[in-house]
């Protein structure tokens, strides 16, 4: 079912300029990863998603997060927005997106908080 997710990975990634992370993930692992050049997160298709990231928060919480994630996470600080797939009633997985904290600065209108 989330093969027919994939070409939104190459869409949000494009609507970036190429400059943010995007990617998409199951319950488990990342299934499809963009990496940005203004960012590029130290993951790679298949690797298993990390405790505290914004796509292990969507899948618990089954909603969308938008965050600061620490770098304690996985060793960069970034701004991530994840957004869950739900079908019938379960999170099959969901697509992220992540930028630099540098651009914190273009999107003011966001309410952010930091976790670690």
């Amino acid at each position: 079912m989330l093969e027919h997710f994939k070409q939104i990975v190459d869409m949000l990634h494009d609507a970036n300029f190429g400059k943010a992370f995007v990617a998409l993930f199951d319950r488990e692992k990342y299934v499809t990863i963009k990496h940005g050049v203004a960012i590029s997160l130290p993951v790679k298709e298949g690797d298993a998603i990390l405790s505290g990231s914004a796509a292990y928060q969507t899948i618990q919480t089954r909603k969308k997060v938008k965050e600061i994630i620490g770098a304690e996470v996985i060793g960069i600080e970034y701004y991530a927005v994840s957004f869950p797939i739900i079908i019938n009633g379960e999170v099959i997985g969901g697509i992220v997106t992540a930028v630099p904290t540098e651009s914190l600065s273009l999107s003011d209108n966001y309410k952010i908080h930091k976790i670690y």
